[in-house]
């Protein structure tokens, strides 16, 4: 070799070195080469046998390595003759037939990267020889050199391009002979070879369906290499495909499902095998629940007793009770792992089919002798809930009572389980869980919270306290206060005693964590007991500040922030800075705290934080430099990554804090996830201080603009996403009296938040992002949003409901498959639960884009997205399409007023179709619209008007009206009705309507309705309707009960200006003692005592114990001065007939005879 060459071997020699400081600098040295020059390099130290294998397997490896990561700039580096030489050469080291596997493996790894970068953007393979030569690799003689063909198909099974549909009959022919070889080592790569191809190809039915027939090949081989345990690949493999390519497997189901069971079933197979074999059985559960409970009905019964089998499997250990260490929950046992997946399993074919099974056979456990088959009868029971539920919810009575007793059992772990399932059943089935059987568990698990003699227990039911007070409803957990918070005092006391005298602190851990979790429930009935337990809080974060005892302090920390936020700022001001000084002196140097990044106080403290801003607000700001470095450093963490090989895979498979992300072609990333959870979290508590500082947040602003520019597409967390889309309101806001700043941070984020919109594969990451943009149409200045910028974002709204109706296609042909049930239905309908709540997301981009342009916004909407909208109202499309579509139209009116009329014929005629729709929440939105004709529509929606007037009345009327599922449409349309007779009175006979509408209120549900209905009612009477007033003061009974019921109802705010209004009503009609006398005794009790606790009207006396309550069967007259004294004229400056009531003549019209509707 000459010189160079010499050189570059001995610095590759030295990666090997064990020596640091040595391989650090070889790695410099590296990366000053040419990448041409490392090219050949590197392919002579790979074909010179003479050299260390080690070595060439090396160079095999860093070959492979630039080929990934810097194949265009090498490659382009070369020239056609030095590109030919490497093709040759690349070719030749994979024909070699003496190789070792190992290094056969990294030869073929480099083939396959030099083909996966020759294939070019349109799927053209640029080195179409080596498809021949493939060919001929696979059909030679040689059994090493059909294992390089399948191991390099394997690698790249996209290898033939554009020309794959040409190719399909060799493929599966190819596949199908290496599969049915004599060489087990082909038909171990074959059957690698044809995981990869099929997993490549999952959308592809077409290919699915013609290469199915080779399924059962696949399992035999896999079976073999079971028996063999030599590789796991196939049984990984064949989670792949039932996961993505379930369609590939359908034929041989039943064939697969009872392979995997049985080698499930093997107790002499390593744990990870048999694992996987359980794994294939409930991912196929999940991925076809359908299927399997056809062609596995018989097998389920046994997959179900093999995995309660399995949860059997725990040591006992000596010092399991004695341990001040949380329960180590490998997940790599067999009690974890089938524990995990008896809870899938039952999610993904749900209560019908696995409960009566788990249920026969838990309640034998439940009576075993043996604690470990009781522990996993347990712990059965806490995982099939969530799937179970509705079929387990009406068997809690039988569930709960045997549970409760074994809180007393005599071995703790079985305690333990019990406490476990009883939190978990909180969870999964609140609220009406803790609403049944508070006065069962509450008085179980505080009477475990003096099981003293195992700290683990003890703490446990601290943990299931947590579940259930965490649902349960205020009013009832407020009756077991005393009760529960002096038991959790005095174990606090007996904690803080043994921390001091031998430093256990496991029971205390959780301790806070549950008196914050009652805190979070109680609010400000916690008060009472704050002085109980903040001063506790604040001793332990000013002593706990040993390197064991972090994770104490910092949970500790978000038990005060908790506790602050229920009680809030006036009880919690007092103490705010002594604790913020604590959690700030660590020390502090420039603004910045000192505090390592993997010190499980900071996420506590971050959050903590928050909260504390959250409880007082702006003066939270001189915090506010201080508590910021820790946050930005956190949220400005990168993500730690490695393109990993199949081998490099192997070595860092369910390794801690790592996720592997498949790129398919045999390739994947690395990801650190160590930090992510970290990062997240900061990016939500910038969310929060931005939200609740705004202009003291302002210098902060670009800083945070840097950090989060790039995170709009920060695909390894789907919450960083979202805080970075939910922050852009808040800043703008922060930004406020600057509209030149505005625009500026707009203009600068603008385009990337357009990108990552539309790419974006989370609907509820896209939700927040569409949020963000009609967020800021209404934050920003017009000027904000040129023609450019509006086109754009109503592509976004154009592509969203497109992509809406698409999936909304595909559910419908999903609905038409061989093995559609009602799971796969359950899972139908969430998606379209979440598709609409996506819908009503992009709608408010319009909305918004209406509100703030109004008609100039309707050519943009023209004629793609009115002709989506107006499709979302065909009587065939859910409801909450049609209630969204009408939305839009709603929109259209109020904010194009006349104009919106030239659309009529594409809503009227739905608006008042859907004014009677079976769904209450359609009706809401139809009959808002017909109040909306009237508002802002003008004459041309007289006729409108009129038809929807007769509609809405039937509404009204119906017998179920006010039930709770219709009340808010019906207010809806009382609303509406209220508007058509104010704004378009020549649509309705006025004496004959207002009197109609009268008697249909109050209305006490939809607040947003309140101010035009009672504004209304009070226009009405103070303008001197007598339509409202009736002939004679009829109606003045009706309107005093309707003022009575407002207020009995609160209808109304305290702050209202319609407050003072009413009872201005009121004070007038007062004014007739025996007027007033008789409108009240037609209240009822509670409406009587709603009067008279109205202080501030000065009632006059009026007999509370008057027994005549019922209607007068005759008319009275009532004789009154009808003489008005020149001081009342010159005190009122308007008299209306309600004044001159209260001093006439009236003839009172008995309740019989009233104006009906």
């Amino acid at each position: 070799m000459g010189s160079e060459e010499e050189q570059f071997g001995r610095i590759v020699s030295t990666f090997l070195s064990t020596d640091n400081d040595v391989r650090t600098q070889a790695e410099a040295n590296y990366e000053g080469i040419p990448a041409d020059k490392k090219i050949f390099f590197l392919l002579t130290l790979v074909r010179n046998v003479e050299i260390p294998e080690d070595l060439r397997q090396l160079c095999a490896v860093l070959l492979r390595r630039l080929l990934t990561q810097h194949f265009d700039f090498a490659w382009n580096l070369l020239s056609p003759d030095h590109q030919k030489q490497v093709k040759d050469e690349v070719t030749a080291l994979v024909s070699r037939e003496n190789e070792k596997l190992p290094m056969r493996k990294k030869l073929c790894d480099v083939a396959a990267e030099l083909i996966r970068n020759l294939i070019d953007d349109n799927g053209n393979n640029t080195w179409g020889e080596f498809l021949q030569y493939l060919f001929q690799l696979v059909n030679s003689p040689a059994v090493t050199l059909k294992e390089n063909a399948l191991l390099i198909f394997a690698a790249v099974p996209g290898i033939f391009g554009n020309q794959q549909p040409n190719y399909l009959d060799y493929i599966k022919q190819m596949l199908g002979q290496a599969l049915a070889s004599d060489i087990y080592s082909v038909r171990f790569y074959g059957g690698k070879a044809l995981g990869y191809f099929i997993t490549d190809n999952e959308k592809e039915e077409a290919v699915l369906k013609h290469f199915s027939d080779l399924v059962p090949g696949y399992l035999k081989v896999m079976q073999e290499s079971v028996t063999l345990q030599q590789e796991d690949d196939l049984l990984k493999m064949a989670i792949e495909l039932i996961s993505l390519a379930p369609k590939f497997v359908r034929p041989y189901l039943g064939d697969f499902l009872n392979l995997c069971l049985q080698i499930g079933k093997e107790s002499q197979l390593d744990d990870e095998w048999r694992h996987l074999a359980v794994e294939c059985c409930v991912t196929a559960a999940e991925t076809v629940p359908g299927a399997v409970k056809k062609v596995g009905a018989l097998m389920i019964p046994l997959l179900v007793q093999l995995l309660l089998e399995m949860m059997t499997d725990l040591e006992e250990e000596d010092d399991w009770a004695e341990s001040d260490e949380p329960c180590d929950d490998d997940s790599d046992t067999n009690s974890a792992v089938a524990e995990s997946s008896l809870d899938r399993l039952a999610c993904g074919l749900g209560g019908k089919v696995v409960l009566p099974i788990v249920m026969s056979q838990v309640q034998t456990m439940l009576m075993h002798q043996n604690w470990q088959t009781r522990y996993a009868g347990l712990m059965a029971v806490s995982a099939v809930g969530e799937g179970c539920l509705k079929q387990m919810e009406p068997l809690l009575p039988q569930i709960v009572d045997p549970i409760l007793g074994f809180l007393r059992d005599n071995h703790p772990r079985v305690r333990y389980a019990a406490c476990n399932a009883l939190g978990q059943m909180a969870t999964d089935f609140s609220p009406n869980y803790e609403k049944k059987f508070h006065s069962k568990i509450l008085p179980g698990l505080i009477f475990l919270l003096d099981d003293y003699s195992c700290a683990r227990v003890q703490g446990h039911a601290g943990a299931a306290l947590v579940n259930f007070c965490e649902e349960c409803p205020k009013e009832i957990l407020k009756n077991y206060s005393d009760v529960l918070l002096s038991k959790l005092e005095s174990c606090f006391q007996e904690k803080l005693k043994e921390l001091a005298q031998s430093n256990k602190k496991l029971v205390l851990e959780q301790l806070v964590t549950t008196v914050a979790s009652i805190a979070n429930t109680l609010e400000t009935d916690f008060a009472p007991y704050y002085e109980r337990f903040m001063p506790c809080m604040k001793f332990i974060m000013q002593n706990a500040n040993s390197q064991e005892l972090r994770l104490l302090r910092g949970k500790t920390i978000e038990c005060a922030s908790l506790i602050g936020l229920a009680v809030g700022p006036d009880q919690f001001t007092k103490d705010a800075a002594d604790i913020m000084d604590l959690l700030l002196l660590t020390q502090v140097d420039n603004g910045g705290i000192h505090i390592a990044d993997d010190d499980p106080q900071l996420s506590y403290m971050i959050t903590a934080w928050a909260r504390i801003c959250q409880i007082l607000g702006d003066r939270f700001a001189p915090y506010l430099p201080m508590v910021m470095a820790p946050v930005l450093r956190t949220a400005a963490v990168k993500p730690e990554l490695a393109m990993l090989d199949a081998d490099e895979t192997k070595d860092i498979e369910g390794a801690e804090d790592w996720e592997l992300i498949s790129l398919g072609d045999s390739q994947s990333v690395g990801l650190h996830t160590a930090r992510l959870e970290d990062k997240s979290m900061a990016c939500q508590m910038l969310v929060c201080y931005a939200r609740v500082m705004k202009t003291h947040f302002r210098p902060y602003v670009d800083e945070v603009v840097k950090i989060i520019h790039p995170l709009f597409k920060f695909y390894f967390h789907d919450s960083v996403r979202s805080s970075a889309a939910e922050i852009v309101p808040h800043l703008l806001r922060c930004l406020e009296g600057d509209p030149n700043a505005q625009v500026m941070l707009w203009n600068h984020i603008k385009y990337e938040l357009f990108i990552a919109t539309e790419a974006e594969p989370e609907a509820e990451v896209k939700s927040d992002q569409l949020y963000a943009l009609s967020s800021a149409i209404e934050i920003l200045p017009r000027e904000a949003f040129d023609v450019e910028t509006i086109q754009k974002m109503t592509t976004l709204v154009e592509k969203a409901f497109t992509d809406h109706f698409e999936r909304s296609a595909e559910r419908a042909e999903t609905r038409k498959d061989e093995d559609f049930d009602e799971v796969v239905e359950q899972q139908l309908w969430d998606e379209t639960e979440e598709d609409n709540y996506l819908l009503t997301k992009a709608a408010d981009i319009t909305h918004s884009f209406l509100k703030v342009h109004g008609e100039a916004y309707l050519s943009y909407m023209e004629p793609a997205i009115l002709g989506l909208v107006s499709k979302l109202l065909s009587p065939d499309r859910h409801w909450q399409e049609r209630q969204w579509g009408l939305c839009v139209w709603d929109d259209i009116i109020e904010f194009t007023g006349p104009v919106s009329i030239k659309y009529h014929q594409f809503f009227v005629p739905h608006m008042l179709e859907y004014v009677t729709d079976s769904s209450a929440e359609v009706r809401q939105a139809a009959a808002y619209g017909c109040g909306l004709m009237a508002e802002f529509g003008g004459n041309a929606f007289t006729e409108a008007c009129t038809q929807a007037m007769i509609l809405l009345v039937r509404m009204i009327n119906a017998p179920d009206s006010r039930e709770e599922e219709n009340i808010c449409a019906t207010e809806n349309a009382i609303s509406a009705a209220g508007k058509i007779i104010k704004y378009c009175p020549n649509a309705v006979n006025i004496n004959e309507a207002i009197p109609a509408w009268l008697s249909w209120l109050p209305i006490w549900e939809d607040k947003d309705e309140m101010e035009h209905v009672f504004g209304f009612f009070c226009e009405l009477l103070e303008s001197d309707s007598s339509a409202a007033i009736g002939n004679q003061g009829s109606n003045l009974p009706l309107i005093v009960r309707i003022i009575a019921d407002t207020f009995h109802r609160k209808a109304i705010p305290d702050d209202s200006t319609l407050r003072p209004r009413m009872n201005q009503l009121l004070h007038k009609i007062q004014g007739n003692v025996e007027l007033f006398q008789y409108c009240f005794n037609q209240l009822s009790p509670e409406l009587q005592q709603t009067l008279w606790s109205l202080s501030e009207l000065e009632l006059l006396e009026i007999d509370r114990r008057s027994e005549n309550r019922e209607c007068r069967r005759y008319s009275k007259t009532i004789q009154v001065s009808y003489t008005l004294t020149t001081a009342t004229r010159k005190r009122r400056s308007h008299v209306t007939s309600l004044d001159i009531m209260a001093t006439t003549q009236i003839e009172i019209i008995p309740r019989s005879v009233r104006v009906q509707p």
